[in-house]
């Protein structure tokens, strides 16, 4: 174990652009599988509507892709850099007061990242359905309203999950984890992450349209 952890700090420095995509790549197809396979089987009261239960576990690597297309270029890196750079460049010195300020930057940071998230993939999934599924061709109009129901149904439960997920994992990453081991700390972590994040993306939305509700899956 203390082999690996050496060699992969060692890739870090030597190689981070390689590294950081590796580990994207690797904590989203483990979360999303993770996700997959829970809503498949009904697991910590999480069920989906387009799952058979009774049929066997077979993930949806088309949505396993898409999310780690997410991972790699936007998600994982972003949140990795993010937080690398509040760890090692701002309040360097190690008082109480410098730890609860990097976690409170991290609190901030919290909603924008999620918002940015919601917001690139609301303009995303029509143009996917669009050029992949056949989908009607997209306008101005459905992609606001993609948005709003996202940010309405989606965006407040995803970021106070975060804020009670990522905060204690802040605090004790600023103050205990040792500057070398951060980095496969933080991934540890955002592979349950990424679960949650990708079952949230994925939810089906009930929606208002004139008289009737209408059940979407994104």
């Amino acid at each position: 174990m203390s082999l690996f952890f050496f060699r992969y700090v060692n890739l870090l420095k030597t190689h981070p652009i390689k590294m950081n995509i590796a580990s994207a790549t690797i904590i989203s197809f483990t979360g999303d599988t993770a996700a997959q396979y829970i809503e498949h089987n009904g697991l910590f009261n999480v069920k989906s509507s387009l799952t058979n239960p009774e049929a066997p576990f077979s993930p949806n690597l088309s949505r396993t892709s898409e999310m780690n297309s997410w991972a790699i270029v936007g998600l994982t890196p972003l949140n990795m850099l993010q937080q690398g750079f509040i760890a090692e460049r701002l309040w360097p010195a190690f008082t109480s007061a410098n730890i609860l300020k990097k976690v409170l930057l991290c609190v901030v940071c919290t909603p924008l990242n999620n918002s940015a998230f919601f917001t690139f993939r609301s303009h995303f999934i029509p143009y996917r359905d669009y050029y992949l599924h056949n989908g009607p061709k997209p306008t101005q109009p459905t992609i606001v309203k993609h948005l709003r129901a996202e940010i309405d149904h989606k965006l407040a439960d995803t970021v106070l999950l975060s804020w009670a997920w990522w905060t204690p994992v802040n605090l004790l990453n600023f103050a205990l984890v040792p500057a070398a081991g951060r980095h496969l700390w933080t991934s540890f972590f955002a592979v349950c992450w990424m679960s949650y994040l990708s079952y949230k993306a994925n939810e089906a939305i009930l929606e208002e349209e004139g008289d009737g509700v209408e059940s979407k899956k994104s």
